[in-house]
Order: C-alpha cells, then sequence, then structure tokens
C-alpha cells in the first residue's frame, strides 16, 4: 500500500447519532435515526436520490441541526462546543471548497505552512505539476483530487465524504481507497455516500428509506464485507 505523507491521528474518536429526525425545506427525510461508530469504522450510507444521504452527511458535519435527537463526537455536541466539535472532523461535499484565485498551495498554506509537505500531499495525488496554478483554470477532476489532497494534510478523527469518486478516474479513485483504508488503520472513522459498494473489509452499510407521513422510515443499518 501506498505510504501517504499525512499526519497521525492525534486521537481516535466515537461518533453517536441518536434519535435524530431530519427535514429539507420542511419535508420530512429522516425519523429517529441511531447508530454509534467507533475507532476503525467505515460506514458506507445507500439509498435513492433525494433520499437524505448529503442531509444526513451535513448535519452530523455540524452545518445543520437536526429537528429531534442529537449528534455527538466522544460526547461533544456541536451546540456546547462548536470549535471543539468540528475540530475533529473533515468534510468533503460536492463543492471542493477550494479559493478559485488561489492556486493549490496557496489554499492549503494557512492550515499546512510547509510547503514541501504540501507539494508531497499533491504528487500523491497526481497534481503536483499544478502546485502553482490557479485553481479557477483546472479541471473538475483536478480539483476534486487538489481537494482531497485536505485530507492528507490535516489530522482529523472522522472523514466525511459526499459522493467523493464523482469526477474521478480509476486511478485516483483507487487512491482514494487506499487513502481510506490507512485512516481506517490508525483508528480513524470515514461516512462515505455513494452509489458504488465499498470494496473494503468490515464495512457497514446504511440503507435510508422513504419517509412517509404514517410508516416511519426503516433505515437498515447492517455489516457489509467485501
Amino acid at each position: 500500500m501506498t505510504a501517504f505523507p499525512r499526519p497521525k491521528i492525534l486521537h481516535t474518536a466515537t461518533l453517536k447519532v441518536e434519535q435524530v429526525t431530519l427535514f429539507r425545506n420542511n419535508t420530512p427525510l429522516l425519523h429517529n435515526l441511531s447508530f454509534q461508530l467507533s475507532a476503525g469504522s467505515i460506514l458506507y450510507i445507500t439509498g435513492r436520490n433525494g433520499i437524505g444521504k448529503s442531509t444526513l452527511l451535513r448535519a452530523i458535519a455540524g452545518f445543520i441541526l437536526p429537528q429531534t435527537g442529537s449528534i455527538s463526537i466522544d460526547g461533544t455536541v456541536r451546540a456546547a462546543n462548536p470549535f471543539l466539535y468540528t475540530s475533529q472532523l473533515s468534510y468533503l461535499g460536492h463543492l471542493d471548497s477550494l479559493k478559485k484565485a488561489l492556486t493549490p498551495t496557496e489554499n492549503f498554506l494557512p492550515f499546512c505552512p510547509d510547503r514541501p509537505t504540501i507539494l508531497n500531499a499533491l504528487e500523491q495525488l497526481n497534481v503536483h505539476n499544478l502546485a502553482d496554478i490557479p485553481i479557477h483554470l483546472l479541471s473538475s477532476g483536478q480539483k476534486r483530487r487538489v481537494a482531497l489532497c485536505r485530507l492528507l494534510l490535516v489530522p482529523k478523527s472522522l472523514w466525511l465524504l459526499d459522493e467523493p469518486n464523482v469526477g474521478l478516474d480509476t486511478s485516483t479513485a483507487s487512491l482514494l481507497g487506499k487513502m481510506i483504508e490507512q485512516h481506517q488503520q490508525q483508528g480513524g472513522i470515514t461516512i462515505v455516500t455513494s452509489h458504488t459498494p465499498l470494496p473494503f473489509k468490515n464495512t457497514q452499510t446504511l440503507e435510508l428509506a422513504p419517509y412517509t407521513l404514517h410508516t416511519p422510515p426503516l433505515s437498515h443499518f447492517s455489516d457489509f464485507l467485501s
């Protein structure tokens, strides 16, 4: 396996989702959802489009609050200590969250001031030749690979990845898989939404089902062994 240049996780964490109900635009999506993930867990969230996969991931990231229930990392909910809560997670959504006027190196310097370390991470994702080119000049696939470098540069216990394979070629998708495996081996937790099954052992699957006013959704939570 490729050895990625990333700092080790400072400590492992436990994620608890307890009796969570989520709405989107006043429409109920999830009802009384509960699960717990410990160090080294990989959770694959599946379900049809619009079922609430991304909304659940954004709620865990702390971007939106559940209508009922709580989400905590090591017993800390976001409302009680926003800095401590968010400092333990990395979120990669559909947007790459890169400043378009800056280069990849300039985007990462604020939280990783060592340029050689940044270049090393960019090399692992095969974008080191783009280190000094403004983001707005890159293709969507190149931007996605640059965004993935953040996972290598900043040690977080919890990775939240929303459709991370979108825009990636086969070789880069394989590299991402190796990154997730190494994160798991270090005791990190990874939650992934995807339409493609994950090629990892000991992966847990959360299948989200539709919500109706008369019948709460039955979300199926199981172990998936590749």
